[in-house]
């Protein structure tokens, strides 16, 4: 809060200082003037002098054309000097002391993030935090993939938006326990040319870990390619899921 409350204060006070004595009144350098008077109804009449000659001007800084911030005196127009000499020296310390006190509040509260994202581009200065936990994504039961679904009012579950043949059916957060994923599944309302089959699996596949690997996939599936009304790519997302493999099932 002190902080805040310290450029509050350089900030007003250098526009204080600089903007005095708010009257819009400049000297014009000219000569001043006498006259007489009536002063009252009793037509008695009085001498009035003036050694100086004043002319309106604008000493709001925010109307000025020169950019308001800082105030120095070096922004006054050139036909509209307000400013006494030693009123120009404390305006340029108010007006530098401001812009310094402002450069280190920002250092102060951004500084150190620039520095971080600035060292970051030449660097590499993250450092994890904790110890190895030795657990996989896919050794904890109840975590769920990403498998981009579409939630539609009236549907008991959402409908799949990919080709999910390749991933581990347990990624994505929802069994229907009577039905395949395929019954859910956009990609076979409108194929493709390069889809890898084009009729559903309608019984429960969770009996193996992804469909691909379910007896009726190769059994009731009609594995062939669409050949009218199929389009080059796919219009739909595609997953790809990349397991931890066993040290087993590697060879050399």
């Amino acid at each position: 809060m002190f902080p805040t409350t310290l450029v509050v204060l350089a900030y007003v006070s250098a526009y204080a200082w600089a903007q005095f004595p708010y009257d819009n009144l400049c000297p014009t350098g000219e000569v001043g003037f006498e006259g007489k008077y009536s002063a009252d109804s009793s037509m008695q009449s009085r001498v009035v002098s003036q050694t100086k000659s004043y002319s309106f001007c604008n000493q709001n800084f925010f109307r000025l054309e020169a950019f308001p911030y800082p105030p120095l005196p070096g922004k006054q127009p050139e036909d509209g000097v307000w400013m006494t000499d030693d009123q120009e020296r404390i305006t340029d310390i108010w007006g530098w002391t401001s812009v310094a006190v402002m450069v280190s509040f920002i250092m102060g509260v951004f500084g150190q993030s620039v520095w971080i994202g600035f060292r970051n581009i030449f660097q590499g200065i993250y450092k994890p935090e904790g110890r190895e936990q030795h657990i996989d994504f896919g050794g904890v039961e109840e975590i769920f993939g990403y498998v981009p679904q579409i939630p539609v009012g009236g549907f008991p579950f959402p409908l799949l938006a990919c080709d999910i043949d390749d991933v581990d059916q347990n990624l994505v957060g929802w069994n229907d326990r009577q039905n395949s994923y395929d019954i859910h599944n956009l990609i076979f309302d409108v194929p493709y040319a390069g889809m890898r089959r084009t009729k559903r699996i309608e019984e429960n596949t969770r009996g193996t870990p992804t469909l691909k690997e379910n007896s009726a996939y190769l059994l009731n599936s009609q594995r062939s390619f669409p050949t009218e009304q199929g389009l080059d790519n796919p219009i739909f997302s595609i997953v790809k899921q990349y397991p931890v493999m066993n040290p087993s099932d590697t060879t050399t």
